[in-house]
């Protein structure tokens, strides 16, 4: 299936990493923002240490939680 990134985050408006995650995203994939368990896509999947937290899934396979843009570029040139 396609590669989805689920970004936990305080405020989807102003998130830097959902904007990054957005741009980032390669084609067909699912970019879903939001607070902690606010979706199917974000349940338990926290902020961590209480900042903006991106996870880079494949099916039912997440990869640990990136806090940075330039962390989630990376999982996601691992992700291709």
């Amino acid at each position: 299936g396609p590669i989805q990134i689920a970004v936990s985050c305080a405020d989807p408006a102003t998130s830097e990493l959902l904007a990054g995650g957005r741009m980032l995203a390669p084609g067909g994939a699912i970019v879903v923002g939001g607070h902690p368990d606010s979706s199917e896509l974000l349940r338990d999947r926290p902020r961590v240490r209480g900042a903006d937290a991106a996870y880079v899934c494949r099916g039912r396979v997440c990869d640990l939680p990136v806090v940075t843009g330039a962390d989630l570029a990376a999982a996601l040139r691992r992700s291709v």
